[in-house]
């Protein structure tokens, strides 16, 4: 019995003695890994070690969780979360049973690579496939720039995105960015825009109308590309990529023939030749310098006029302009300037103009101007007063004003003085009688349009009631009338107004007379005739007539 109880006592003193001794000496090892594979975004990943327990571990792809999917002592399986926010996250690890980082280290995506193109020529409207590895299952993780614009993506794998190109291309060289995996990448492979081409158009050409131009490879975005004709710009009104619509411009042009169409688009420069007659009655060939043109004076096969240039304290800088047939265009004559406000101008055949203003002290001079070496010379008045609508003009060797107003800072009051001057005494006489005096003395405005014609003066009229009429001055100093305004002579004619609301006559015949279809008898004024050639003002432009209209009336 004692001895029994000496062996259970020695039997649990050793069994307590090598429970303590374990306890002891067992320290707790962590898991521990042998790989952090690269990865795609939305794939699972296997990362091998040992130690591991499941529930024990949190996975982070910098903050964002990811759950893991399977584990054994040597494997884990965990699914890259697709929010990622960078290409390298950081994966830390952690034991839950001890609460700490067992891993934390850099990890990567896998880096895109495009290895090619399905086709080295890209056209609008036609889908690209860029070639490559490591995109995307989803092409909403997917973008694509063409030479740095966003291009519209179609589909998406690993190997292959699919896309239509972006219609802002401003070079034909194209340089494409894939942004896939958090990743740009860009491709060395050659790809470049097809050339367009224009292949026709119609034939009928109005000027301010719409040409229709077919071909290939157009810009489909109407507000990209740009259309000139003969040099000038005009507006794309509807494109695709086979045809382009657009207006034709206005003017300016030479003659009544355009030549060749122009299309810029993608860093190209397409030109097509064609010869187009155009239709209009006028065309446009310069758009006058500034407002308030006076009427032209013809001398040496030019025309010249005052136009109003910069506006001063007090008036604007008015300047004399050349118009030529060899340019078609308005020159400045400098040295010609007449500052103030200017009131009437007329001309006679001999190249002097006669320009009555108010000037910058608001004194009213009268200057004669020489055409012929636009020499400026003040002449003296034969009145002291600041008198304004006076009607002027020149005849038979004579200049002559008549009438006018004077402000007296309440209104104005008619004044009844005449002059006569006389260019080769330089003399003024007061007229008191006469057939001039007695015809104009009862003038109570100016009158406009004024041009000769084999010795007789023709000109138009607009009393208070508005209407306005031709008339001729005679060289016996009679005034005939007629009910419609002249506008030119030419040829053996002196074409006038037809038609109340616009057309042409002949004053010197009974045929009827034609449309022009140019605007109403007011629209359009200030012709001259150049060289056989007429031209007219409407609005801020100078027209060109096509004088083929007026055969059927000469």
């Amino acid at each position: 019995m004692n001895r029994f109880r000496i062996f259970s006592l020695f039997l649990i003193s050793f069994l307590v003695f090598q429970g303590c001794s374990k306890n002891d000496s067992d320290e707790y090892t962590p898991p521990s890994f042998s790989s952090l594979p690269r990865a795609l975004l939305g794939e699972e990943i296997e990362i091998d070690g040992q130690g591991f327990e499941l529930g024990k571990l949190q996975i982070f792809f910098d903050n964002e969780e990811s759950a893991i999917n399977y584990v054994t002592d040597k494997k884990i399986k965990v699914r890259v979360p697709r929010t990622l926010d960078r290409y390298n996250p950081t994966v830390r690890i952690v034991d839950l049973n001890t609460d700490k980082n067992i891993l934390e280290e850099t990890f990567f995506l896998k880096e895109p690579v495009i290895t090619g193109f399905d086709k080295s020529e890209i056209s609008f409207d036609e889908v690209l496939v860029i070639e490559g590895e490591n995109f995307d299952s989803s092409k909403n993780y997917v973008e694509v720039e063409v030479n740095g614009e966003r291009a519209q993506v179609q589909s998406a794998n690993y190997n292959q995105i699919e896309i239509i190109l972006p219609t802002n291309i401003s070079k034909s060289e194209l340089d494409v960015t894939v942004t896939a995996q958090l990743q740009d990448v860009g491709s060395n492979a050659p790809l470049k825009l097809t050339k367009p081409e224009i292949l026709a158009t119609t034939d009928v050409f109005w000027t301010g109308s719409e040409l229709v131009i077919s071909g290939t490879n157009f810009n489909p975005d109407r507000n990209i590309g740009k259309i000139f004709i003969d040099g000038k710009e005009t507006n794309i009104s509807s494109a695709s990529k086979e045809e382009l619509r657009v207006y034709t411009p206005v003017g300016p042009y030479q003659d009544f023939v355009a030549t060749n169409v122009v299309y810029e688009m993608g860093g190209y420069e397409v030109v097509f030749e064609k010869e187009y007659e155009i239709l209009n009655n006028a065309i446009i060939v310069d758009d006058n310098p500034r407002v308030n043109m006076t009427f032209p004076a013809v001398y040496n096969g030019k025309a010249y006029a005052y136009f109003q240039d910069e506006e001063l304290e007090f008036g604007y800088s008015n300047n004399l302009y050349e118009f030529s047939v060899e340019s078609y265009q308005w020159h400045k004559i400098e040295g010609t300037e007449l500052e103030g406000y200017l009131n009437n101008m007329t001309y006679n055949e001999n190249g002097k103009m006669y320009v009555y203003l108010t000037d910058s002290e608001n004194h009213r001079i009268l200057v004669s101007v020489g055409l012929s070496n636009f020499t400026k010379e003040e002449v003296s008045l034969p009145f002291n007063d600041n008198r304004s609508g006076v009607l002027d003009f020149y005849f038979q060797g004579s200049y002559y004003m008549i009438n006018g107003t004077i402000y007296d800072g309440f209104s104005n009051n008619p004044v009844e003085q005449s002059y006569q001057y006389d260019e080769l005494t330089e003399i003024w006489t007061e007229l008191s009688s006469g057939p001039i005096w007695d015809y104009f003395k009862s003038y109570d405005t100016d009158i406009s349009d004024v041009f000769y014609y084999e010795g007789i003066m023709y000109y138009n009229y607009s009393p208070q009631s508005g209407i306005t009429n031709g008339y001729r001055l005679k060289p016996d100093a009679t005034v005939e009338e007629t009910p419609s305004r002249f506008y030119f002579g030419y040829q053996d004619a002196v074409i006038n107004q037809y038609f109340y609301y616009g057309g042409f006559g002949n004053y010197f015949n009974d045929k009827p007379g034609i449309e022009h279809y140019l605007g109403s008898a007011w629209e359009i004024g200030n012709f001259f005739v150049l060289e056989g050639n007429i031209y007219f003002q409407k609005e801020y432009q100078t027209y060109k007539l096509k004088k083929e209209i007026l055969d059927t009336i000469l």
